[in-house]
């Protein structure tokens, strides 16, 4: 049996974002743009990104900040269950599908964005790291001091702080067998 992967996740666009409007404008399109709907990026990151912008252009040119609205507009009746989408999403954010929800801040997008591409793809496999690149270029930051949860961001700190602290360990050594001395 061969594993059929979702269009969104080939195509680096995790929130299948379709051509409309001035759909050639968006930064980071792939070159081959060969789907006749659907918007294909260089990498997910792009695609991650784009999904953002929508998202933060909801909030901003359209008065889209609670759940609801965001979810009617993004994902209409007209092609999808929307009434199963927003439980989905309100279950994933802790809150009530008419709660007033802020774009601007990280811990409502992140969650939001990783509802809205199992949704979508019927999974999500992105990791943290990939998330975040993809809502940082999208103008959303992780604030200082949250912790990552997904495996290969750990490792990753865990590696930098390691060689960092190695670094230091080098460059004090001979100070201090200087002073023992």
């Amino acid at each position: 049996m061969v594993a059929v992967t979702a269009r969104g996740i080939r195509l680096n666009n995790p929130g299948n974002l379709r051509k409309v409007g001035n759909w050639w404008a968006w930064q980071g399109l792939a070159e081959d743009q060969s789907d006749p709907a659907f918007l294909r990026f260089k990498s997910p990151e792009w695609g991650i990104r784009a999904l953002a912008r929508v998202l933060l252009t909801y909030q901003d040119k359209h008065g889209c900040n609670t759940v609801r609205k965001i979810i009617e507009r993004y994902a209409p009746n007209t092609e999808n269950d929307t009434g199963a989408y927003i439980v989905h999403v309100t279950e994933a954010l802790h809150v009530k599908p008419d709660d007033a929800i802020d774009m601007q801040e990280y811990e409502v997008v992140d969650p939001l964005v990783r509802t809205i591409i199992l949704h979508e793809n019927g999974s999500q496999s992105y990791s943290q790291a990939t998330i975040d690149d993809g809502l940082r270029m999208a103008g959303v930051v992780r604030p200082a001091g949250t912790v990552a949860t997904d495996p290969k961001t750990i490792v990753a700190t865990i590696a930098g702080a390691a060689t960092v602290a190695n670094q230091v360990v080098t460059q004090i050594e001979p100070v201090w067998m200087f002073f023992q001395g």
